[in-house]
């Protein structure tokens, strides 16, 4: 005789499944006689020990006048049921969200307060729902922020740094433990690297369409009518250039572009990308600043080593505003060296280029409006914002 629920099966086919496992035990519990009994201790009329104590720990749902198996399979339901909260997005929600504060290892030292937090975005595009670069502690502070799994349509991690993927494989059970429930499969973008990193969670399930992107890859058309194109970077680390992307959203019913630059230096590459975007729509850019470095004073001798050699810092920053002309800048990806001075960052770069500039901070939203227009919100209470 055997009594051992499926869970995955279970979790599968839901609440049917759970229906199922609940009418087998009460079948059984008929069948040997014990269906009415109160829990008795020990051995049951002559069972083996591991087969008494099975009966045992359902029978004494009976004892207390539940149906067999009812508090097991309850809270199974009501774990279940946070995986299905209903969505907090609509399909006119269009904005980004901030998720995190600092980039880099930073994030991960002891820290008093919990101020010191990394993370990602999450960017709510007329019905469309996506990840980018779930950092560390993103998962904390998209539930603080009130969002559902549910929410969930897209995942995009831009480069294999763990500032951008740390919470990848977390967010990749949960939406396993979802797919039972899901209507839609989640589209995954990812660099080659992340890709073979993370092979055995992405290929093959069901749940997830996965797509390898680089920075030449072709546009991906999003639900509501928004368009995704990629842009070069140039990254590295101690094993050298780090395969990566740049991203557009061009979303045509607010006719706007975002444009996220991840991590990379100012490259010529880089620069005609950037010039190449779409000229018909408002951009708004959220720069990947990263550090300053004193050898951007180089450039007032005309020096040629003067840029950064792996991140926007100051002057690749100012030198992509300059190319992409943009309503509004966010600055992101600020490492924290730079914590008491990226404020007065962003008044020099409003003072010079004409421009609102805004830093971005864990809660921090970024809406866009009609015709390209936007508007700055700090960190919003818990809850989803609405534009």
């Amino acid at each position: 005789m055997l009594l051992l629920l499926d869970a995955n099966a279970s979790s599968r086919a839901g609440c049917a499944g759970i229906a199922r496992d609940l009418a087998l035990l009460q079948r059984t519990g008929r069948l040997l006689g014990f269906e009415g009994r109160s829990g008795a201790t020990g051995e049951v009329g002559g069972l083996p020990p591991e087969l008494s104590l099975i009966l045992e720990f359902y029978l004494k749902d009976r004892a207390d006048g539940l149906p067999l198996g009812f508090r097991a399979k309850r809270e199974e339901l009501l774990l279940k049921s946070r995986l299905v909260r209903r969505r907090t997005i609509s399909n006119e929600d269009c904005y980004v969200r901030f998720l995190k504060d600092y980039s880099s290892f930073t994030p991960l030292l002891p820290s008093a307060t919990n101020q010191r937090l990394g993370g990602g975005y999450f960017a709510a595009l007329l019905g469309f729902g996506c990840v980018i670069d779930p950092g560390h502690h993103f998962l904390d502070n998209y539930y603080a922020a009130g969002y559902s799994i549910a929410d969930i349509d897209g995942v995009i991690v831009t480069h294999f740094h763990d500032d951008h993927y740390a919470d990848l494989p977390a967010l990749l059970s949960l939406l396993r433990a979802r797919s039972w429930s899901a209507e839609h499969r989640v589209l995954v973008l990812v660099d080659q690297r992340t890709l073979d990193r993370f092979g055995p969670l992405l290929k093959g399930a069901n749940h997830l369409e996965v797509k390898h992107v680089h920075c030449k890859a072709s546009p991906v058309a999003l639900p509501g009518g928004t368009e995704l194109c990629f842009l070069p970077t140039f990254h590295s680390d101690g094993g050298g250039a780090v395969p990566g992307f740049g991203l557009a959203f061009n979303i045509y019913k607010r006719n706007a572009s975002v444009v996220i630059s991840s991590d990379t230096a100012w490259t010529d590459e880089v620069k005609e990308a950037y010039a190449a975007l779409n000229p018909n729509l408002q951009r708004l850019f959220v720069a990947h600043v990263s550090t300053a470095h004193p050898r951007e004073l180089g450039v007032l001798t005309g020096m040629s080593e003067s840029l950064h050699r792996k991140h926007l810092s100051i002057l690749g920053t100012c030198l992509a505003v300059k190319t992409l002309s943009p309503r509004r800048v966010v600055l992101s990806e600020v490492g924290e060296e730079l914590a008491a001075v990226v404020d007065e960052l962003a008044r020099l770069i409003e003072g010079t280029f004409h421009v609102a500039c805004t830093v971005c901070r864990n809660g921090s939203t970024l809406f866009i409006l009609a015709d390209g227009d936007s508007f700055w919100a700090d960190a919003i209470a818990a809850g989803t914002p609405r534009a």
